[in-house]
């Protein structure tokens, strides 16, 4: 719950270890409280299921069977 406060006010800490590639943008997860990030236009911001959805993107490489 600290997490997300903190992130609130200061913003999300991108994960730079976990990036990855869903073969439209890159992503990752904020390193404090795990909100899915997205990077679009240079910048990182929370991903939206509803805005961010697209068939063309690739499951998590981790996920990918």
């Amino acid at each position: 719950m600290l997490a997300k406060a903190l992130c609130g006010l200061r913003g999300h800490r991108v994960d730079r270890k976990r990036v990855w590639n869903d073969g439209l943008h890159f992503r990752t997860t904020c390193a404090r409280c795990a909100c899915p990030l997205i990077n679009c236009n240079h910048a990182w911001r929370p991903f939206d299921t509803e805005k961010d959805a697209d068939g063309r993107r690739k499951p998590h490489p981790r996920y990918d069977v």
